[in-house]
């Protein structure tokens, strides 16, 4: 990585401080207002948390979910993968390309909350309203829940794509990335219509730079 390319992301990481501090009271809001129709999906939440607790942690299942988003990263900014290994003592994707998104990509998406999104869509394409909405609430959150606890969980561990990324870019990247990825799935659990939130959510954005401004001038 180039001492310029290294500059701009360093100075890019701490431009999205600010972004990082806005969004919080901004998603509180909506979580705050929406929590009765997105119930389901905190319960999904707190019963995923539950069985953490008792349950050994399914490594192999992330792992796998972790490698899988780093090889559709690969082909979505144009690479090609050429090796894939998952297991309990880690994984590894080799490939023909290599950025920040690729890298920074499974601590961003969450796999499985993904494909419990396409698994309705495609219900939908058949019955009309899909039955079963709170179900689809609930495996959203239990889903999300899984993702935040592994992706905390080795983050805490010290992992290289974060390194590769930049550490400085990529905290806040992954605090904004996670917490509008949150708010999205919240308001799909609720039937909220999209822009609604993501007005709300960039609004507070906007008024924590404009606090700043101020605070300069």
């Amino acid at each position: 990585m180039s001492l310029l390319l290294k500059t701009v992301k360093i100075l890019v990481g701490l431009a999205l401080v600010p972004a990082c501090w806005g969004a919080v009271p901004a998603a509180w809001d909506f979580f705050r207002e929406s929590f009765g129709a997105s119930l389901p999906f905190w319960i999904g939440v707190l019963t995923y948390l539950l069985l953490l607790a008792i349950f050994q942690q399914p490594i192999r299942t992330y792992v796998f979910g972790h490698e899988l988003t780093h090889a559709v990263w690969v082909y979505l900014c144009g690479g090609r993968v050429e090796g894939f290994r998952s297991g309990v003592r880690g994984g590894k994707v080799r490939a023909t390309r290599a950025n920040a998104l690729i890298f920074l990509a499974p601590y961003l998406f969450p796999v499985y909350s993904i494909l419990v999104v396409i698994a309705w869509v495609i219900l939908g394409s058949f019955v009309t309203p899909p039955p079963g909405r709170e179900i689809f609430s609930g495996l959203l959150g239990f889903s999300w829940a899984f993702h935040l606890t592994f992706t905390i969980f080795f983050l805490v561990q010290g992992q290289p794509d974060l390194a590769a990324a930049g550490r400085i870019f990529s905290l806040p990247l992954l605090w904004l990335g996670n917490l509008a990825v949150l708010v999205l799935l919240v308001a799909l659990a609720t039937e909220a219509t999209p822009p609604d939130p993501a007005r709300t959510f960039l609004e507070g954005i906007a008024g924590a730079y404009r606090e700043l401004w101020g605070m300069i001038r």
